[in-house]
Order: C-alpha cells, then structure tokens, then sequence
C-alpha cells in the first residue's frame, strides 16, 4: 500500500503508522496520569474535610466541657449557699 504512494506521502504513512502505538501508549500515560491527579485531589479534599472535623469535634468537646463546669459550679454555689442558710439557722 505504501509503494504507491509518492516520496514524501509514503514517509509520512510510515511515520504514522510508527507513531500510532506511540499515541495510544501516550493516550494512556495521559489518563493514568489524570486519574492519579484526580486520586490526590480526592485524597487532599477528604483531608481537608477530615481536617475540618477534627476541628469541629474539638470545639465541640471544649463547648460541651464548659457547659459541664458552669453547670456544676451553679450547683456548687447553691449547694454551699444552701449549706450557709443551714448553718446560720442552727446558731
């Protein structure tokens, strides 16, 4: 097929055709290569959310520690308040 080709027509058959595995093989670098970017995207947007929860969840742990204090120090005040008017009433 390539003999009838003229001259420069002929060189450029056979390079495409040395080329074409070539391109295939290169087509499959560049998906490999965009699938592994797609997988570190995937991976640094779920730390990034993992991150983020991490932060949230320490935020809530000091919220709900704090809620906890107060709450035991109104009963503490009110128990010794109580414990006052106990012993002033004895006297």
């Amino acid at each position: 097929m390539s003999e009838s080709l003229p001259g420069v027509q002929a060189l450029q058959f056979h390079a495409c055709v040395q080329l074409c595995p070539l391109t295939a093989t290169q087509a499959e670098a560049q998906a490999a290569l965009a699938a592994a970017e797609a997988d570190r995207s995937s991976r640094a947007e779920a730390q990034g959310m993992s991150e983020a929860l991490r932060l949230e969840s320490e935020r809530r742990a000091r919220v709900f520690n704090n809620a906890v204090k107060a709450a035991v120090g109104k009963v503490q005040r009110e128990l010794e308040a109580e414990r006052d008017e106990l012993q002033v009433g004895a006297e």
